[in-house]
């Protein structure tokens, strides 16, 4: 997961506030005829007395931020940081290469080892969303936005050295390296836009791809070969939609298989149908073992839409869906989000959950 998934509704979250709790995150139903299983989720009530490891359709609660690791190998939950090793916020997470500790951006960006050791590296001047390590894991981009400005920040993976790679009077967001030099960002009003429509899932959904050499600092159009579908899975043979009606999230095979996990209408709270996809953002493992699903559940008390989020183990080649984890509102003046990054292993889902702005 190189930058957020589904970044339309973070940017929403930024500008959106949350009163307290009064509902949990609404239990599966049955799929439908034809569907692959889909596993009845516990209720928040079940699960509330669950020890912590327990996973399984766990309830972090909303005072609980932080960052997790799940595996789906046994089932086990673990929180290896805190809200203060990392702030309120949580809007940016990837794995470094060697699989052994994560670039997350709550209140700064830290590096955190899987053993729980956490490492400072930026404390950041602007908004900041979105987080991508190098292949070579020396430096990590992210999105970096001012009263007039979006552009695409680079600091080395040992800090704090901030470069703005793509200052200029375009609005410019990042979306993935491509290799160790050059960064694929979506940018809006920018001459020259190739003929490749905007992929659902890449925010902001306007203006076109382009490359961003971090050599020379150079911007040209992408190719189509430097775009890829993030609801296409890695190896190309699964693809995650939504249907409206009924809603279902569906993960389809190039077979004519399918994985359906109904969706509530409740968690919708007056949500036009065509807006679903921004609902959701998919996170894929290599080698298409699993996808992770993460299900942003719509609360609205008549004064504000608040957000739990329900998070799906999709195990590909068993085709099955379990809800594993839910998250309840965020207590506080701001919305709450979570991202998710699988390991270069496909062994450990990471769930960063924080608060979405300052």
């Amino acid at each position: 997961m190189k930058a957020l998934p589904c970044l339309l509704v973070s940017l929403a979250i930024l500008l959106a506030a949350c009163g307290d709790d009064d509902d949990q995150a609404a239990e599966a139903t049955e799929p439908p005829s034809g569907a692959t299983d889909v596993e009845e989720p516990a209720s928040p009530e079940e699960t509330a007395d669950e020890e912590p490891g327990a996973g399984n359709g766990q309830v972090i609660d909303g005072e609980a931020r932080g960052l997790y690791l799940y595996s789906p190998d046994n089932g086990e939950l673990e929180q290896v940081a805190d809200r203060n090793a990392l702030g309120e916020r949580g809007v940016g997470l990837d794995w470094f290469p060697d699989g052994e500790s994560l670039a997350a951006f709550g209140a700064d960006l830290v590096r955190v080892e899987v053993g729980g050791d956490s490492h400072f590296i930026y404390e950041p001047e602007d908004l900041t969303f979105g987080t991508a390590v190098s292949p070579d894991g020396e430096r990590i981009a992210f999105s970096c936005s001012g009263p007039a400005s979006a552009d695409v920040c680079i600091v080395a993976a040992d800090g704090p050295q901030l470069t703005r790679a793509s200052e200029d009077e375009y609005f410019d967001y990042l979306l993935n390296w491509l290799d160790d030099e050059r960064i694929l960002i979506l940018s809006d009003s920018r001459p020259g836009a190739p003929d490749i429509p905007v992929y659902e899932g890449h925010f902001p959904q306007l203006g076109g791809y382009f490359v961003l050499n971090t050599a020379d600092g150079n911007i040209v159009p992408a190719t189509p070969a430097d775009v890829a579908d993030p609801w296409l899975s890695l190896e190309g043979e699964w693809t995650f939609s939504v249907s409206p009606e009924p809603p279902h999230a569906v993960f389809s095979d190039g077979g004519g298989g399918s994985i359906e996990i109904p969706i509530e209408s409740e968690d919708l709270a007056g949500i036009d149908p065509t807006a679903l996809p921004d609902q959701f953002q998919v996170a894929w493992s290599n080698g298409d073992t699993y996808a992770a699903l993460v299900q942003r559940v719509v609360f609205d008390d008549g004064s504000f839409i608040r957000s739990a989020y329900n998070v799906w183990l999709v195990d590909l080649n068993a085709a099955t869906a379990e809800l594993v984890v839910q998250t309840e509102p965020c207590l506080t003046d701001l919305d709450c989000l979570v991202t998710v990054d699988w390991s270069p292993d496909s062994g450990s889902l990471a769930i960063l959950f924080g608060i979405a702005g300052d």
